[in-house]
């Protein structure tokens, strides 16, 4: 099985700690967000 984290990423305080679980346990992370809200790429 293959998993994924889907995060809305408008309402989420604590999306870098939830990058940081999914580099850790190799789940890969989608934030989805509006054009109001910018989102900096992950390095790594």
């Amino acid at each position: 099985m293959s998993y994924k984290i889907i995060v809305d990423a408008d309402a989420c305080p604590v999306k870098a700690e939830i990058v940081q679980a999914g580099v850790r346990f190799g789940v890969p992370v989608m934030m989805v967000a509006s054009f109001d809200h910018r989102l900096q790429p992950a390095e790594g």
